[in-house]
């Protein structure tokens, strides 16, 4: 099958190496992205967590990597997406020098990277980033292309003054593309970060985004969440599964009390450092573990194949949030079902979230079996 890819004119060594993973087909998000970005232009992109956006960037800067002079900077907001973005890269070009730089690794390591060789592209987080501005051990003024991730993200978390420190040492001539999932209001004071008027690209949520999952909504109070969620354990038999919690407090509960049931499961939360975390994504992967109990935070950048099973114990916050999770599911046309606990007064929220994605889902009560 011919690539649709190669009409961009995008080195064929990515192509192909796209084909090698089943991808010929642009997403939505890569046809009207892509282009823009190869005629150096200044993007801010909105589009729902699985459209692709991350290949919407990363397929043409690591075009333009190759084929002029200058460095790129992806800023993102986790550790988890840096290491997510940097494997992608790299999985696609042989001859660029990639860097991950976060918190939570060798800071000497990273200093002695650095300082050996030329880097091409640099993935990190902001803090990491400033301690090594304020350090000497990185400068960005051959930057030629930026990009800023998941900036609802970054903004929520209070990243906002450590990315504008970041900009304000990269090279003046650059090439900027913004990418969120939602565009607030309060993003667009972050169009200063651009050096020319920039392209809009918004991708609105819509039904297909999550029509290849099954989703159920459960009726539940607070006090008897838990049971309901072992009632669903019990019911469905997930070969594998994500639970997601509101906050870190809530994951390690949770995760004791299903221990204490006699349940096989482990935990993904900020309190883990970089080694733990990553140890706990790989036994998720490799073992049969069949439950993953995590943070909204601990699981981005999160892609483990064959999770059969995501179940929203706890609400989530909006409607971003709720594709994000479900998405951990239904990957590359495999089964995936998605099931959300919803106690009275969440009922309001779970209208808004059929309203924004055009679907309905019935409450319904899980009985005993």
């Amino acid at each position: 099958m011919k690539s649709a890819f190669n009409s961009y004119g995008i080195n064929r060594k990515i192509v192909d190496r796209l084909q090698g993973l089943g991808i010929n087909i642009p997403t939505n998000v890569q046809e009207l992205s892509i282009p823009q970005i190869l005629f150096n232009r200044d993007l801010c992109i909105q589009a729902p967590t699985g459209s692709g956006k991350t290949l919407a960037f990363l397929l043409p800067l690591l075009h333009l990597l190759q084929t002029s002079l200058g460095e790129g900077l992806i800023i993102v907001p986790t550790r988890e997406l840096v290491i997510q973005i940097a494997e992608v890269a790299r999985s696609l070009v042989d001859d660029l020098k990639i860097l991950a730089i976060y918190g939570g690794q060798s800071l000497d390591k990273e200093m002695a990277n650095l300082s050996n060789n030329h880097t091409d592209l640099i993935v990190g987080t902001p803090g990491r980033l400033n301690d090594h501005l304020r350090r000497g051990t990185l400068t960005f003024q051959t930057t030629k292309y930026l990009v800023i991730d998941e900036a609802d993200l970054l903004f929520k978390l209070g990243f906002k003054e450590d990315v504008e420190s970041i900009v304000q040492n990269v090279s003046s001539e650059r090439q900027t593309v913004l990418i969120s999932a939602t565009l607030a209001h309060h993003l667009m004071d972050w169009k200063t970060f651009f050096r020319q008027e920039p392209i809009d690209i918004r991708i609105n949520y819509k039904k297909s985004d999550v029509s290849h999952i099954k989703q159920l909504a459960i009726t539940t109070s607070d006090r008897e969440k838990f049971e309901t969620l072992c009632r669903i354990i019990h019911q469905f038999q997930p070969f594998k599964s994500i639970i997601f919690c509101r906050t870190i407090r809530r994951v390690k509960n949770l995760h004791k009390k299903l221990e204490d049931k006699g349940y096989h499961v482990l935990a993904l939360h900020g309190d883990l450092s970089q080694n733990q975390r990553e140890q706990v994504v790989s036994r998720f992967k490799d073992e049969l573990i069949p439950i993953l109990v995590a943070t909204d935070l601990a699981s981005r950048g999160l892609d483990v194949d064959f999770v059969t099973h995501i179940v929203n114990y706890d609400f989530p916050r909006d409607v971003e949030t709720y594709v994000h999770r479900i998405g951990r599911t239904g990957r590359a046309g495999q089964y995936g079902l998605a099931i959300t606990c919803v106690t009275p007064k969440e009922e309001k929220l779970l209208k808004d979230i059929e309203h924004t994605l055009n679907i309905h889902l019935s409450l319904k009560r899980l009985v005993d079996k």
